[in-house]
């Protein structure tokens, strides 16, 4: 069986949601990138939680919002 567990926030009880499959929406991996303009909350904890559970990870080209960002370093520049 696949699917969630979680718990009421007003009781602490636990809650099952079976399901033949799951999304996990843990938002990017900008922060895998030197340069970035995604937010620094994007480090990739959510590709790792399910990697390490025996998810299968798929269209993993797809990390980052937009290649896009300012280095503030002179010489470097911005990337667009």
């Amino acid at each position: 069986m696949t699917g969630a567990v979680g718990y009421w926030r007003t009781s602490g009880a636990p809650v099952v949601f079976p399901a033949k499959s799951v999304v996990l929406a843990t938002g990017g991996i900008g922060r895998a990138f030197e340069v970035t303009s995604n937010s620094w909350e994007y480090s990739g904890d959510g590709h790792a939680l399910a990697y390490e559970a025996g998810a299968e990870l798929i269209d993993m080209e797809f990390v980052q919002f937009h290649p896009t960002g300012w280095s503030g370093r002179p010489g470097f520049g911005a990337c667009w």
